[in-house]
C-alpha cells in the first residue's frame, strides 16, 4: 500500500515537472528572441525592455494573490490557468506579427498590442512557480526538499533549453511560426493534463489560516537573494544578444542564433547541477547557496572580461554552475521557514521577488547598455558579491539563532 502511495506521489510530481518544462519552453523562446525581434518590428531597445519590465511587474503583484488562492482552491487550478494563458499568448503574439508583415500597421499600434497581450499573459502566468513550489514542498520530506526545489528548477531549465534550442533554429525569419506550434502545444498540454494531475493536499484545507503572519525577518535574506539572482539573470539576458550584436559585430541573425546557443548552455549545465551534481555533492541547503554563490561571482568575472565570444560563452556555462546550486539551496531554506500549511502563501511571496528582479532586468541591461556593452557586466558583478555576503550572514546568524536555542532549553 505504501509502495502505491509513493509510485502514484512520484507520478504525480514527474506530471508537474513535465508541465514547468512546457512553461520553460514558452518564456525561453518568447524573451530570448523579443529583443531582436522588438528591433526587427520597429521597436526601439527601450520599448522591448519596457514590454518585458512591465509585464514582470505584473507577474510579480499577482504571485502572492495566487499563492493564496493555490492554498484554498488547490494548486492544480492555478497551475492551469497559466499554462492555458501563455497558449493564448504565443498564438496572438505570432498573428500580430503576421498582421504587421502584411498589412504594415504602425509601430505603435504593435507596441500597444503587444504590451496588452504580454501584460494579460503575465498575470495569469504568475502563479504557475508560486503554486509549483508549494506543490513540490507539500508532497516532499523536510530532508528531501532541496533536492525536490533542485528538480523543479531543472525542470524549468528543461525547457529553457528546448526554448533556446527552437530560437537558435529559426532565426529571426520564423519567429511567428515557432510562436504558434508552442502555443497550441501548451493549449493541447492543457487539455490533456487538466485531467491527470492529481491535487497535492485536500482543497480548502488552510482556508481557515489565510489571515496569519508570515516571519519575514527570517525570509528576507532568501527573498533578497532572490531578487538578486533574477536580476542578474534579467539583466543577463536582455544585453546578451545586443552585446554580440555591438561590440562583437554579428548580424542579427547571427547574433540571435548566438544568443539562443549561450542561453541554452548555460542552462543545461544549470540542469545536469541541479540533476546530477547536487545528488552527488549531497550538500546541505546552507552549503549549496554559498557555494553557488561563489561560483556565480566566478562567472560573472569572466564574462564581463570576455574579448571573444568563446570566453562569453565559457564565463556563462559556469554561470549554469553557481544558480544551479544557490537557487535550489535558497529555495529549501525559504520552504523550511515556514510550515506545511504557508508553503503557498511563502512561495507567493518568493515570486514577488522573483518578479521584480526579472521586471528590473531587462530596463536596468537595456539602460546601462546605452553607456557601454560591458556596463550591465559590472553591474551584475556588483550584485553578486552582495549575495555572497548576504549567504554567509545569513548561515552565520541562523547558527547563533540554532545556539541560543540550545543553551535555552
Amino acid at each position: 500500500m505504501e509502495s502505491v502511495k509513493s509510485f502514484k506521489k512520484a507520478q504525480n510530481i514527474n506530471l508537474l515537472l513535465l508541465i514547468l518544462v512546457a512553461n520553460g519552453v514558452a518564456h525561453s523562446l518568447f524573451v530570448i528572441t523579443f529583443p531582436l525581434l522588438g528591433r526587427n518590428l520597429g521597436l526601439t531597445d527601450i520599448q522591448t525592455g519596457f514590454i518585458l519590465t512591465v509585464s514582470s511587474l505584473a507577474m510579480m503583484i499577482s504571485a502572492p494573490f495566487w499563492g493564496v488562492k493555490s492554498e484554498i482552491y488547490g494548486r492544480k487550478k492555478i497551475i492551469f490557468i497559466g499554462i492555458l494563458v501563455t497558449g493564448l499568448f504565443l498564438i496572438l503574439t505570432a498573428s500580430t506579427i503576421y498582421i504587421k508583415q502584411t498589412f504594415h500597421i504602425t509601430v505603435a499600434s504593435v507596441f500597444l498590442i503587444i504590451l496588452c497581450l504580454r501584460l494579460c499573459q503575465a498575470i495569469g502566468v504568475g502563479g504557475i512557480m508560486p503554486a509549483a513550489q508549494a506543490f513540490i514542498a507539500d508532497l516532499t520530506s523536510r530532508d528531501y526538499r532541496a533536492r525536490g526545489m533542485g528538480k523543479m528548477g531543472a525542470a524549468f531549465g528543461v525547457g529553457t533549453i528546448v526554448g533556446g534550442f527552437i530560437a537558435m533554429l529559426i532565426g529571426k525569419h520564423s519567429i511567428a511560426i515557432g510562436f504558434s506550434i508552442v502555443g497550441f502545444s501548451l493549449i493541447i498540454l492543457w487539455w490533456l493534463g487538466c485531467n491527470n494531475l492529481q491535487e497535492s493536499k485536500e482543497i480548502g484545507s488552510s482556508s481557515l489560516n489565510t489571515k496569519f503572519r508570515l516571519s519575514y525577518k527570517n525570509l528576507l535574506p532568501m527573498l533578497f537573494i532572490t531578487f538578486c539572482g533574477l536580476l542578474i539573470y534579467g539583466t543577463l539576458q536582455q544585453v546578451i544578444g545586443l552585446r554580440l550584436q555591438d561590440e562583437f559585430g554579428y548580424s542579427s541573425g547571427e547574433a540571435l542564433k548566438r544568443t539562443g546557443a549561450v542561453m541554452m548552455t548555460s542552462m543545461t549545465v544549470m540542469v545536469i547541477t541541479q540533476g546530477v551534481l547536487m545528488k552527488l555533492l549531497s550538500w546541505s541547503p546552507e552549503k549549496l547557496l554559498i557555494g553557488g554563490c561563489i561560483i556565480q561571482v566566478v562567472a560573472l568575472v569572466i564574462s564581463a572580461s570576455a574579448d571573444s565570444y568563446l570566453w562569453l560563452f565559457l564565463g556563462m556555462a559556469i554561470l549554469g554552475v553557481g544558480m544551479g546550486l544557490l537557487f535550489p539551496g535558497n529555495l529549501a531554506l525559504l520552504s523550511l521557514s515556514g510550515d506545511e500549511n504557508t508553503q503557498g502563501k511563502i512561495a507567493g511571496i518568493n515570486g514577488v521577488s522573483k518578479g521584480l528582479g526579472l521586471a528590473l532586468g531587462p530596463l536596468m541591461g537595456a539602460f546601462l547598455h546605452q553607456f557601454s556593452p560591458l556596463s550591465p557586466f559590472m553591474f551584475t558583478i556588483l550584485l553578486g558579491g552582495l549575495m555572497v555576503a548576504v549567504s554567509f550572514w545569513r548561515v552565520k546568524n541562523h547558527k547563533l539563532i540554532l545556539l541560543k536555542g540550545n543553551q535555552s532549553i
